[in-house]
């Protein structure tokens, strides 16, 4: 008999999902995601981070419990690691604005560890985020691949999206992180933070957050550039 059960919500990131069994809670896993996950776990990155207590706890698991969960979900040459299971999932749109900027800050000491060892995180969404008690640890560990440019941080755009456009917005009462959060699951793009602000209010939140990334999403949405790029 089946007794996994599949997070509803770990659906995003076809690299790998969330499933729940009696021995515990297991991040399933592709082929690829599995070898960059098994090398993270070996460096000298992973070891920091849990130091650090930024990271949730995570460790693969032997052969028999591979092909246990494998043939369970009906997914062959899947790939399994084992996680510290959450008693208490919460979400962005019910943090407060200090829970949020903790979590931004612990977001970004993760992203630069991992920089230091040939890392990067792919994703930067605030659900990649879980706060225990008071503490606020990154859980989303398929989001972490290798990159062959470490000075270049792929998910900024996102980070802006998920943390930095809503803490402005909140700060200067444009909206509430609930509504953020509950409208807009990527967050806002810069176009519609900008129109929200106006120009005298962007200049006055923030000139190179708000008004230059609206002006360059602009640029590239012009009809003849796309043109000219796609031949």
């Amino acid at each position: 008999m089946n007794q996994l059960r599949r997070e509803p919500s770990s659906f995003r990131d076809p690299a790998g999902h969330i499933i729940y069994g009696p021995e515990g809670v297991f991040r399933s896993l592709d082929g690829q995601s599995h070898e960059t996950l098994r090398s993270f776990l070996r460096s000298p990155a992973y070891a920091q981070l849990l130091d650090d207590e930024l990271l949730i706890p995570t460790e693969t698991v032997e052969p028999r419990v591979q092909e246990s969960l494998s043939a369970q979900e009906g997914l062959p040459g899947r790939h399994y690691v084992h996680h510290e299971k959450l008693w208490l999932v919460n979400y962005p749109y019910e943090w407060t604005a200090r829970m949020l900027a903790d979590a931004a800050k612990c977001t970004l000491s993760v992203q630069m560890t991992l920089m230091k060892h040939g890392f990067n995180l792919k994703d930067a969404s605030a659900y990649n985020m879980q706060f225990i008690g008071t503490k606020v640890v990154f859980i989303d560990i398929p989001s972490i691949v290798r990159t062959p440019c470490r000075n270049v941080w792929i998910a900024l755009d996102q980070f802006y999206r998920m943390f930095l456009y809503p803490l402005l917005l909140a700060r200067c009462g444009r909206t509430s992180l609930k509504e953020y959060f509950l409208s807009n699951i990527d967050g806002m793009e810069p176009a519609e933070v900008y129109r929200r602000f106006g120009f005298l209010g962007a200049l006055g939140a923030s000139l190179l957050d708000l008004w230059l990334p609206q002006q360059l999403q602009r640029f590239v949405s012009d009809k003849p550039i796309r043109k000219m790029f796609d031949g």
